[in-house]
């Protein structure tokens, strides 16, 4: 992880890294509100959708799931 993902990760998941007694690495990280919502619009959708691009596994995944529901309901 980068400096920055450590910090965003850590203003986020600070509370439950202390409830579970994990060692925390900076003392008290914020996330800016400009940060917070360039991490929201403008970096993850485009990681999430080139991540579905290169996912051939998932959609085929999913057609087989959707054919055996319509199988076992329609009792073809």
């Amino acid at each position: 992880m980068t400096r920055r993902e450590l910090r965003i990760f850590e203003a986020l998941a600070g509370d439950s890294l202390e409830r579970y007694s994990y060692p925390r690495t900076l003392s008290r990280p914020q996330v800016s509100a400009l940060e917070a919502l360039s991490c929201c619009y403008l970096e993850h959708p485009p990681r999430r959708a080139l991540a579905m691009l290169h996912n051939h596994e998932g959609p085929r995944l999913a057609l087989q799931k959707l054919r055996l529901g319509l199988y076992l309901r329609l009792g073809v």
